[in-house]
């Protein structure tokens, strides 16, 4: 569903978005997992240079890919910083979690998305679902990320806030942990 849902996502946007998405699909451990890991490395760089997506290394991070998360990130930020009013999408989670419900972001999202904030004009969340066999997507208001109730910027405190915005978009049952009937 990931593929339909950015498509559909940058379909509708008024200008071509800036895609920040993983460089492979792996879930770490050893057998078919290492030979998906090197397929879909191969297919996602090729997609990344076709459409232009930024790529940066799968979740949850590893020592070994350090250097290649931050160069990652400069590229993101040069290709924000080359246009006027960019458009940047996202998904914070960074993975698919059993049932599809919502999860938490892994440690660090909050912070990134902090920092990235700084640069961008305001935060849109968007749920995106499927009903009925079709694909949804559930605009909320645009926001500037308020910090002010935060304290010192913790990460995990960022996440949520954010996660909590995509939560009110998608029906209960996709909510998982951030439910209102969880607060």
């Amino acid at each position: 569903m990931v593929f339909w849902a950015a498509a559909a996502l940058s379909s509708v946007l008024p200008r071509p978005p800036i895609w920040l998405m993983t460089s492979a699909w792996t879930d770490r451990t050893q057998g078919f997992d290492q030979m998906r890991t090197w397929l879909t490395r191969n297919l996602f760089t090729r997609l990344a240079g076709i459409y232009g997506f930024v790529t940066t290394p799968p979740m949850p991070p590893v020592p070994e890919e350090v250097s290649e998360r931050a160069v990652s990130i400069r590229r993101l930020e040069t290709r924000l910083c080359e246009l006027s009013n960019p458009i940047l999408c996202l998904a914070p989670e960074g993975m698919d979690f059993p049932g599809g419900v919502l999860g938490f972001p892994p440690d660090g999202t909050g912070k990134f998305i902090l920092h990235l904030s700084k640069g961008l004009i305001r935060i849109l969340p968007v749920g995106v679902y499927e009903e009925s066999g079709r694909l949804i997507l559930n605009f909320g208001s645009p926001y500037k990320l308020d910090t002010r109730s935060i304290q010192s910027g913790k990460d995990k405190e960022i996440s949520a806030l954010v996660m909590k915005k995509i939560a009110v978009l998608l029906p209960t049952r996709l909510q998982g942990q951030f439910s209102k009937s969880q607060d």
